[in-house]
């Protein structure tokens, strides 16, 4: 409420916009260059972690996530101060019903805006694990492809299969 008339707070989805993915793959990408540097010489630990962290493996793909989920969190923790919020809201008269206005709105506005950066995070992770798996959805492609091909050839063609014919019980 603000003046005796109802408003709203707009909160983004996605406070942090795409910085998480920035951050997440220059961190995961910093092994390979350091590798790059070195021309495949170094400690074979140091290529095994290197080699698992390359696009499309499972580890990169697990960090990567985990990644842009932390960064979501931090950098919307940076940018949004909820305490700022609430004593703009109360200095100018507005407050949000059944909340007092000062410290209990800061801490509702930090647990709604946690919240909603659950559902920001993981939108923004899948977004970004898609072309991460184009390799699967590709295969999928062309699998699906290849079954409606195959179904058809058997519509038009009346291929029934190997063992077509034989039944186990009578013909009818």
């Amino acid at each position: 409420m603000f003046e005796g008339q109802s408003s709203h707070l707009p909160l983004k989805l996605n406070t942090s916009g795409v910085i998480p993915p920035i951050f997440a793959s220059s961190l995961l990408l910093l092994p390979t260059t350091v590798a790059n540097f070195n021309a495949g010489r170094g400690p074979e630990w140091f290529q095994w972690i290197n080699t698992q962290l390359s696009h499309g493996r499972p580890l990169f793909l697990i960090l990567y996530l985990a990644l842009i989920v932390f960064f979501a969190f931090f950098y919307t923790a940076i940018v949004f101060n909820p305490t700022e919020t609430a004593d703009n809201l109360k200095k100018h008269g507005g407050f949000i019903p059944g909340i007092r206005p000062g410290e209990r709105t800061a801490e509702y506005i930090d647990y709604v805006l946690s919240r909603i950066t659950v559902l920001g995070a993981v939108y923004l992770a899948i977004v970004c694990l898609i072309p991460e798996n184009s390799d699967f959805l590709r295969l999928g492609a062309v699998l699906f492809w290849r079954h409606l091909a195959f179904d058809r050839r058997q519509r038009d063609h009346g291929y029934r299969g190997a063992g077509a014919g034989l039944s186990a019980g009578p013909s009818v």
